[in-house]
């Protein structure tokens, strides 16, 4: 009985901390936040958020000359974008880069 009450209260006290945010106090917080993001999503909602992850850093970009010179796409993560995604939950960043998507960037879905 005690351990029924005590998942129960894990799984409340879980539920009630919210969706996770992204921590954009750093470089290193705003990537440990992604990933544990990651983790919790479903394969078909870490698909969506990946690919807003691209859509935002590829936004603004007019061609493959600029992704292959320019080495912050080489090792795309939350922290090269952490300033425009800072405190944003899964759903929160996915809806920002459609909103960001501007005519002539490239498609990420």
């Amino acid at each position: 009985m005690v351990f029924l009450f005590a998942t129960v209260c894990l799984a409340v006290g879980a539920h009630a901390q919210g969706p996770i945010r992204i921590d954009g106090s750093s470089d290193s917080a705003a990537n440990e936040s992604f990933k544990r993001m990651l983790a919790q999503l479903p394969t078909d909602r870490q698909r969506k958020l990946l690919s807003a992850l691209v859509q935002l850093y590829v936004s603004g970009v007019h061609s493959a000359y600029e992704v292959v010179d320019n080495p912050k796409f080489q090792n795309m993560s939350a922290a090269g974008v952490k300033d425009k995604i800072a405190g944003m939950t899964a759903d929160e960043i996915v809806e920002y880069a459609k909103q960001s998507h501007k005519p002539g960037d490239p498609k990420t879905e």
